[in-house]
């Protein structure tokens, strides 16, 4: 049981955070013109940043799942955090110029906190599910 409660936390700080993530990027893609089109063209951006919002609600549904399925929900955040890892550095590329501390890119960063935390909370539930079983 504690396995699944704290897959379920891990999974909603994970997908609500990417959720979070995902609005600051659109408005600094978007709204601030932060560079995107340097990246990859003129409507690609805006297509990239808009779907960290579906995965990430992905996450937070396989997050709301975990204690009634913790199967389903294992694989909801996993397929979200691996799907975050490709789609977050993305995003953060496109929201804006490169800003970076020692070669390391800020914009890649809070994506992949995002994208590790819904990766353990799957792997937790699933683990949740063979314990018990």
């Amino acid at each position: 049981m504690r396995l699944r409660v704290g897959a379920m936390v891990l999974g909603f700080i994970g997908g609500i955070g990417g959720y979070v993530i995902g609005i600051l990027a659109l408005i600094a893609g978007t709204v601030l013109g932060g560079g995107s089109e340097e990246f990859f063209g003129s409507e690609t951006p805006t297509i990239v940043l808009i779907m960290a919002f579906p995965i990430s609600i992905m996450g937070v549904i396989g997050a709301a799942i975990t204690l009634a399925k913790p199967r389903a929900a294992g694989v909801l955040m996993l397929l979200s955090g691996i799907i975050m890892l490709f789609v977050g550095p993305a995003a953060g590329t496109a929201a804006g110029e490169s800003f970076s501390i020692e070669n390391i890119p800020l914009e890649i960063i809070p994506p992949m906190f995002s994208s590790v935390l819904l990766i353990i909370a799957g792997a937790l539930a699933l683990l949740a599910r063979k314990e018990e079983t």
